[in-house]
């Protein structure tokens, strides 16, 4: 019977632990450790570098157009200048800057206007593939390449939880249920 009861601490330690560890490193849109504005404060955070990776992107290969740019140029550019704003983002402090980016130059509208009029500019001047390479950084795949999130990834390690919860934590102190480690069962 003792053993028995060993095994099931143990078993429900070990449940415990993995729900606590999957909520830290979990974000989703519907979680209740944010409020609805704090939620788009931290996406607008999150997605800015990954947004001027894009911009930077469409800017290269219609300069392309015009003046040949080489291909490290044209793939190097938007990487480097995403890395620099994910560490200046990282580190400021940007929340006005980045309401003014997303509600101007980086707002959804504008963004597939940008990407419909450097679409069909690369089609007309007979560059197929930088077209199509456009229009899946739209879609967001751009995001799986962007160097920022990577290096955001490696910082947040620091407070062992997700990205995004490590900006408010990182920024404003909040402290999550999911913070609290479980403790562990006496095994002697």
């Amino acid at each position: 019977m003792k053993n028995y009861d060993r095994e099931s601490e143990i078993r429900d330690y070990i449940e415990k632990e993995s729900d606590r560890f999957a909520q830290a490193n979990t974000y989703i849109l519907n979680n209740t450790f944010l409020t609805r504005t704090e939620k788009l404060e931290v996406e607008l955070w999150f997605q800015f570098p990954s947004t001027i990776l894009f911009i930077t992107f469409c800017s290269c290969v219609l300069y392309h157009i015009f003046f040949p740019l080489s291909l490290i140029v044209i793939i190097g550019l938007p990487l480097i200048v995403d890395y620099n704003l994910g560490v200046i983002n990282w580190h400021f402090k940007l929340k006005r800057i980045l309401n003014i980016f997303f509600l101007t130059i980086g707002h959804k509208y504008v963004l597939w206007v940008i990407t419909l009029i450097t679409i069909a500019t690369l089609i007309y001047n007979g560059y197929y593939i930088y077209s199509i390479i456009v229009l899946i950084g739209k879609l967001g795949l751009f995001t799986f390449i962007s160097p920022s999130l990577w290096t955001y990834t490696l910082w947040a390690r620091k407070y062992k939880m997700h990205t995004k919860y490590a900006y408010f934590k990182r920024w404003y102190g909040n402290e999550f249920p999911f913070e609290q480690e479980i403790e562990e069962p006496n095994l002697s």
